[in-house]
């Protein structure tokens, strides 16, 4: 589910990005959460970092689209930013605010289509480096490359993380297809350590970061190989 947010104040042009999206939405098969604001405004207030993508007029009557989204900065700065406007001037500004695209108006499907697959190439590259977790509090998006490792105790998921530890209601089997192919490992059932952080290896015990943890006998074998391959292919 990709989370998008429009952000346009001209009628005409919000309906027309929803059915564009609609109709990408069934050509493409991924499936999007659409939600529209009229200002700049109105989405900088109580703004949560709940978006994948905003697609953000740059001129509007209450907030413009450069000042909505210098505030949506200080707090979201992961967010795909692309700028919907007429004026090319305004939209290469935008690397000030780290927007990946500018669509120009006026909108036609076949060009809204291409930038939508460059979008969606963007993303997928960003989200890989991402985990995504639904949380009491919200959405929470922890960088895969600064977790040590993952550690299962009763119905909770605490990842352990350089400075902190993060709880989470979660089974570790989820957690474990979440991260295949990004260098992680159950090296027993209670947990999943981040390869890139394995200091070394005694006997059935890795040393991770600072920790110590076992490795159960039954895979130790399959835990070595994947620390051989991901090692080579660090050194690829």
């Amino acid at each position: 589910m990709i989370r998008i947010a429009i952000v346009e104040d001209d009628k005409k042009t919000r309906l027309c990005l929803q059915r564009f999206l609609e109709k990408y939405e069934k050509e493409s098969g991924h499936k999007f959460t659409i939600c529209i604001f009229e200002d700049g405004i109105d989405i900088v207030n109580d703004y949560r970092p709940i978006y994948d993508v905003i697609l953000m007029d740059i001129q509007m009557k209450k907030m413009d689209g450069m000042t909505a989204a210098r505030e949506i900065r200080k707090t979201d700065s992961e967010v795909i930013l692309v700028f919907i406007t007429n004026m090319v001037q305004y939209a290469v500004n935008g690397y000030a605010v780290n927007a990946i695209d500018y669509i120009l108006k006026p909108l036609n499907y076949f060009t809204f289509a291409e930038h939508m697959k460059r979008i969606e190439n963007h993303l997928e590259n960003k989200l890989k480096n991402y985990l995504i977790l639904n949380t009491n509090g919200g959405i929470l998006k922890i960088d895969t490359n600064e977790i040590y490792y993952m550690e299962s105790l009763g119905h909770y998921i605490h990842i352990h993380k350089k400075k902190e530890v993060i709880s989470v209601l979660e089974t570790m089997k989820n957690m474990e297809q979440a991260l295949s192919g990004s260098g992680f490992f159950r090296c027993n059932n209670g947990y999943l350590v981040n390869l890139a952080y394995v200091e070394k290896v005694d006997k059935y015990t890795a040393l991770v970061g600072n920790d110590e943890i076992q490795i159960s006998r039954p895979r130790k074998k399959i835990f070595m190989e994947a620390l051989t391959d991901y090692l080579g292919g660090m050194a690829k």
